[in-house]
């Protein structure tokens, strides 16, 4: 380490040697003590130099200056030439120097420049914004309805206030004491009783009218299929969905919401306000001060207070989220809701979007997992569980009707991207392969070939320009419209803007600037038109592109793939379970997952026989086991004789020229599909024999395998015994 002697601090330096010195002098009598001596000598002076050497200043990398012009090139090479002369002339360090003072001089005229001509730019940005729009906001969420099963709605406990009630009849009192006390005209001692004998004063027709509404107005309790002995008489609220419902939201929440905008206080984009993005009743307050936050809370309370509700303290909690500008450093305890400490957590629900600290997709993600994966148990009771279950066509129906929204639900807002979207591709492909009943080593493009369902990818891409549409469509004196105009014209190809990420997609599926359509009026069904058309054309070709890689595939033709459509492999030709447990066997043997003697020789670390185990006389490969095995020929001639007869009825085979390939035939018949009358005529006509051929020798072979297996582990047995 190098040392300069000249600022180093050598009394420090004679103390800490003279300590080691004492400590480690010891006799000398041998050879070994000098070499030991030696290294504690060489010990001591280390330590000593490490304790007063001045530890080297971590650089870092410059910032990249925001702007440049051509006053700040002249200011950047008359920083460098006064450098370069202050340099050559020694580094003096006298502050009178004329080199030091030009030096100084010439890096505050290039500060000073950076600053004036970044305020400027920012300014002309500014101006664009406001005469282009106005001051007027609105706020447009779209929820989607989430599937519940009916177990959702069992409980086995119930907490109201400090009670628990464990038994069906406790619970249904429990819920009738929880429903009556919210129904229960009561005044808190917190709210503001001055402003409510205002409000009365001022609007008696008003008040008038709604207690019209709770005039001998009484409820029961339904629970488990029984209603309460007793009712309770209801003073006040609103039915969920009643008339005066969303009236009334707007009335409760929109001053509050005007109160916090107007006092210029939270977070901003631009000169845009968005300190309080809101759906319903579920409020969010965003702000970089601290301040800020405390006191946007301070007046929500003291709005409560005056409009006489309570605000939810479990679900009023802090989220810090880390960013790159500068923060004001709190203590413990800072933010308090009624004088009540606000938790500080490190993940909250907003909307039914999950937002973390560091990574807000990956946590939405994983909660939105969960829930799938729970709605699904809730649905194996129908049949979703594939293998023994609904056919392949119910089952994506309802997987598309109930699981896929709840699978992408928020992600079009926080757009999952690199491992989270992956981990995510790869969870969707394996829940439909279990669907399916396909093996997990199946080519991916004939999961979505079998089923018709577009990669979760485009299914979020979908959602993302969906949303878009109704940005554009809404007022251009909106929030929305206002942002989405400020990002697009402002921000570049490297920000983190989730308008941004929406011209990346605009770009990939060939469609117009977004920016243009901001301008374009657009009805909702030619804008989903335009988008769905878009996506489908660009993953239909990518998916056939793919399937042509893959060897495993090649029974299966490209041309029968249709987004939304299910092949008609998969499809069941009637409500019989017989057909529908055929299925399964039949899309593993098109796909090329049916596992032969080839397939675990060549695939098994050990050395596998390839030879069929039924007939002993050529290589179990799909065609010998569908064509030629001798030990099911019993089993397939009549079948397959059928087959060929049922072909030379069909009109469209007959008039062809083409020359037909029976493992082609009996493996994938759609190949010879021409028209959508010969795939009607294939589905009702040769399909189902094709089935029943496939699978009465996979049930065949299974049987003499496992009496194959049966003996050999006897004899195993009688051996071990002798």
């Amino acid at each position: 380490m190098k040392v300069k002697w000249d600022k180093a601090d050598l009394l420090k330096y004679t103390e800490i040697i003279n300590e080691g010195l004492i400590t480690s002098l010891q006799d000398i009598n041998t050879k070994d003590d000098i070499e030991t001596g030696f290294h504690d000598i060489t010990a001591v002076i280390t330590k000593a130099t490490n304790e007063i050497a001045q530890k080297p200043k971590i650089r870092k990398n410059k910032p990249k200056l925001k702007v440049m012009s051509d006053e700040i090139l002249k200011a950047i090479r008359n920083k460098k030439s006064a450098f370069y002369y202050w340099k050559a002339n020694g580094r003096p360090t006298d502050c009178l120097d004329p080199f030091l003072l030009e030096k100084k001089i010439t890096t505050q005229e290039l500060r000073k420049t950076c600053r004036l001509e970044v305020a400027q730019k920012r300014m002309q940005e500014r101006n664009e914004i406001i005469e282009a729009s106005s001051s007027n906001k609105t706020l447009f969420y779209k929820l989607i309805n989430k599937q519940r099963g009916k177990l959702s709605r069992r409980i086995d406990e119930l907490n109201v206030g400090d009670n628990i009630y464990n038994t069906p009849e406790q619970i249904m009192e429990g819920w009738k004491i929880h429903f009556g006390q919210l129904a229960e005209n009561t005044l808190d001692e917190n709210f503001d009783s001055n402003y409510l004998k205002n409000t009365e004063n001022e609007y008696k027709n008003i008040i008038e009218l709604c207690n019209n509404l709770y005039q001998n107005a009484v409820s029961y309790v339904k629970w488990d299929n029984s209603f309460s002995e007793d009712f309770f008489k209801i003073e006040q609220g609103v039915r969920q969905g009643g008339t005066l419902s969303a009236d009334l939201y707007k009335l409760y929440i929109n001053p509050l919401l005007n109160f916090l905008c107007d006092s210029g206080l939270g977070g901003k984009i631009g000169n845009i306000n968005c300190c309080a993005p809101t759906c319903a009743d579920d409020v969010a307050l965003l702000a970089c001060n601290p301040l800020d936050i405390q006191t946007m809370v301070d007046i929500a309370v003291d709005f409560s207070k005056r409009e006489g509700y309570h605000l939810q303290p479990s679900k009023s909690v802090i989220l810090p989220v880390k960013s790159k500008a500068k923060t004001i450093e709190t203590n413990l305890g800072f933010w308090k809701l009624n004088d009540t400490v606000m938790p500080v957590v490190d993940k909250a629900s907003h909307i039914g979007i999950t937002r973390s600290q560091n990574n807000s997709a990956q946590t939405t993600v994983d909660e939105n997992l969960k829930k799938t994966r729970r709605a699904i148990y809730s649905l194996m009771g129908t049949g979703l569980h594939g293998e023994n279950g609904l056919d392949p066509e119910t089952s994506i129906a309802m997987l598309r009707t109930y699981i896929l929204p709840i699978l992408t639900y928020g992600l079009e807002i926080v757009i999952p991207k690199g491992k989270i979207l992956d981990n995510l591709q790869i969870q969707y492909k394996k829940l439909l392969k279990q669907i399916l009943s396909l093996n997990i080593n199946v080519a991916d493009p004939a999961v979505y070939l079998i089923s018709g369902l577009l990669p979760i990818e485009a299914e979020i891409h979908l959602k993302i320009l969906s949303l878009f549409g109704n940005i554009a469509r809404a007022n251009k004196n909106s929030s929305e419209w206002k942002l989405a105009e400020r990002q697009l014209q402002i921000k570049s190809f490297d920000s983190n803007s989730w308008f941004i990420d929406m011209k990346k997609i605009c770009i990939k599926y060939s469609l117009e600037n977004p920016l243009s359509l901001l301008y374009i009026e657009m009805s909702k069904g030619k804008w989903k038109k335009l988008t769905t058309t878009a996506v489908h054309k660009y993953w239909t070709t990518r998916i056939n592109e793919e399937i042509m890689y893959y060897s495993s595939l090649k029974y299966i033709p490209t041309s029968l793939f249709k987004v939304g459509k299910i092949h008609p492999l998969a499809l069941a030709n009637s409500a019989n379970q017989r057909d529908i447990n055929r299925i399964p066997i039949r899309i593993k043997i098109a796909t090329g997952t049916y596992i032969l003697q080839t397939n675990r020789a060549a695939y098994n670390q050990n050395n596998v026989d390839p030879t069929c185990k039924l007939c002993d006389q050529a290589e179990e490969s799909l065609s010998h086991f569908l064509l030629c095995c001798r030990a099911l020929d019993q089993f397939r001639t009549p079948i397959l004789k059928n087959i060929i007869c049922k072909c030379s009825e069909l009109p469209a085979l007959q008039h062809s020229n083409i020359q037909l390939d029976i493992l082609q035939l009996i493996i994938n018949p759609f190949h010879y599909a021409c028209s959508a009358e010969s795939e009607n005529d294939i589905s009702y006509r040769i399909e189902p024999l094709c089935r029943q051929l496939i699978y009465k020798l996979h049930n065949k072979r299974y049987e003499i395998l496992s009496k194959m297996d049966l003996i050999s582990s006897r004899r195993k047995m009688n051996f071990k015994v002798s």
